[in-house]
């Protein structure tokens, strides 16, 4: 460890050091008391720039403003800190934690690493929930565009041409024929989009109320077998098992796949208890998943995790969840 100021004193600027799984980001672990640090540092060297760069809020997300100004303090370094690709980027890593590191000054004398007490699965999860709600809240925004367009679309250019459909509505229409197969719905596509909209209202509802619905699973026959989430039926609690965990060699999973798990379950409660029915409920990455008839899609709790990564991701269908544990 070669870290010598305050961020010293957090595990995970700590871990950020050494370990690619925790960067940080608009993405990876963006809210915490090791923002908070980030934006310490970050506006230290601000305010020794000249013409002076406008400083950050202390708060303890890593918003946009975040990010753009990690990126500009990459690009004023010399040499200024790329990324594997010779790129700059928005993500603190491993470089970047240790050059903001030197913005602040050192605390005297050597400091033991603390030991950070571990997180309960459920606890895990809940941490976990700030990435999902982004994605969930992106997913909505997204299908609210693609209602518009669809319910009161824009004159087209000339008379006869069809309108223009903007990017985002475009990254809509993509997605939800990828993972609801909209165009087999036998209602609809606004009607269908109205009911798709309403399980991820509640499904957020139920991430953001997660003290009363994420509960710790140690003795069912699902925490038995490795399965490391799942909604009994009609239990109305998103379980999570000691195979709910952060990744350690090969073992656990990564914050993004945590991230789709916790996004995925509670479609089960929203949705009950169609989103339980082996009928609709197919893995993103099985033969069945592409066939499957919008109707099917529409209670399948893959289909809303998919989705939703797909349009905050700007288009790609990245697909995370158990299938990619080390993402």
């Amino acid at each position: 460890m070669t870290l010598r100021s305050e961020f010293a004193d957090n595990p995970k600027l700590v871990d950020c050091e050494t370990k690619d799984i925790d960067h940080v980001s608009e993405i990876h672990a963006p809210r915490g008391p090791w923002v908070v640090l980030i934006k310490k540092a970050l506006n230290t060297w601000a305010a020794k720039q000249r013409p002076p760069v406008a400083t950050l809020a202390l708060g303890d997300v890593y918003d946009n403003k975040t990010g753009d100004l990690v990126a500009l303090y990459k690009t004023r370094q010399s040499p200024p800190i790329l990324n594997h690709s010779g790129k700059i980027d928005r993500i603190v890593g491993k470089k970047t934690v240790v050059a903001l590191d030197r913005e602040l000054p050192a605390k005297v004398g050597p400091t033991p690493r603390p030991t950070p007490a571990a997180l309960s699965m459920s606890a895990l999860a809940s941490r976990d929930k700030a990435t999902s709600i982004q994605w969930g809240m992106a997913a909505m925004a997204s299908l609210a565009a693609a209602r518009t367009f669809l319910a009161t679309p824009p004159p087209g250019p000339l008379r006869g041409v069809p309108p223009i459909m903007p990017r985002n509505v475009a990254i809509a229409m993509d997605a939800l024929e990828t993972h609801f197969h909209i165009s087999t719905a036998t209602i609809g596509k606004v009607a269908y989009i109205d009911q798709v909209i309403a399980i991820y209202t509640k499904s957020i509802e139920i991430l953001r109320g997660s003290a009363l619905f994420f509960i710790d699973d140690t003795t069912s026959a699902e925490a038995t077998k490795g399965t490391p989430a799942h909604v009994p039926l009609g239990s109305g609690k998103v379980n999570f098992t000691p195979a709910f965990r952060e990744r350690a060699g090969t073992r656990g999973f990564g914050p993004n796949c945590r991230a789709a798990m916790v996004l995925h379950e509670p479609v089960h409660i929203a949705d009950h208890p169609a989103a339980s029915s082996g009928a609709n409920h197919e893995h993103e990455n099985s033969p069945k998943y592409a066939t499957q008839p919008a109707m099917n899609q529409l209670h399948n709790a893959h289909s809303y995790a998919s989705f939703a990564q797909q349009v905050f991701f700007d288009g790609r269908d990245t697909r995370f969840g158990i299938g990619k544990p080390e993402q």
